[in-house]
C-alpha cells in the first residue's frame, strides 16, 4: 500500500488511492497534523517521538561537546525543523523538504 508516501502521489497512484479511501478521506490524511493513515503514524504522533529524541539528544550535546549528523524522512524531519526553528504547526505542515540539501541548527 502507498500509506507512507501519500504527499508523493501523482497520476494514477493518486487516483487509484483516492479511489480507495475516497476523495474526503484522502484530504484529511494528507498532510493532517492529528489524523493518521491507516496502520500508520499521524504527524502529531511522529513528533511526539522526535520531541523526546531531541530531548535527549540535547542533554547528550551539551554533556559530551559533540557534533551530531541526523538523516530523517519528511515527516520526521518537519518537527525536528519546527523545533529548532519555532515554526507554528500550521507552518510545519506547509514545510516541503528539499531531496539535495541540509539543515544546520546550533544548540
Amino acid at each position: 500500500m502507498y500509506w507512507h508516501k501519500i504527499e508523493n502521489l501523482r497520476g494514477k497512484e493518486k487516483e487509484w488511492f483516492v479511489k480507495e479511501v475516497g476523495d474526503a478521506e484522502f484530504k484529511i490524511i494528507h498532510r493532517s497534523y492529528k489524523h493518521p493513515p491507516p496502520k500508520g503514524e499521524s504527524i502529531k504522533m511522529v513528533e511526539k517521538r522526535v520531541y523526546a529524541f531531541i530531548r535527549d539528544l540535547i542533554k547528550k550535546i551539551k554533556k559530551e561537546k559533540v557534533n551530531v549528523a541526523i538523516s530523517a524522512h519528511g515527516n520526521s524531519m518537519r518537527p525536528f525543523r519546527r523545533y529548532f526553528e519555532k515554526l507554528s504547526i500550521k507552518e510545519m505542515m506547509e514545510l516541503e523538504n528539499p531531496w539535495d540539501d541540509y539543515f544546520e541548527y546550533k544548540v
